[in-house]
């Protein structure tokens, strides 16, 4: 889902870590799903994508 967001929004690692004022190797972290990142590196994410991040907590079905 990031990747794709980051995708759609025309941009590189590089400049993603630029809009988030991070390194393109944080970026790159984040995106390997390896790594749980905070709800604060998912929303500079989300924005710097054009994104709003939302997190739903829903009942088992």
């Amino acid at each position: 889902m990031l990747i794709e967001a980051r995708s759609r929004a025309g941009l590189s690692q590089n400049d993603l870590a630029i809009r988030m004022d991070t390194k393109q190797a944080s970026v790159a972290r984040i995106e390997s799903g390896k790594f749980n990142p905070s709800i604060g590196s998912l929303k500079k994410y989300a924005a710097a994508t054009g994104h709003v991040l939302k997190i739903e907590m829903l009942p088992r079905a």
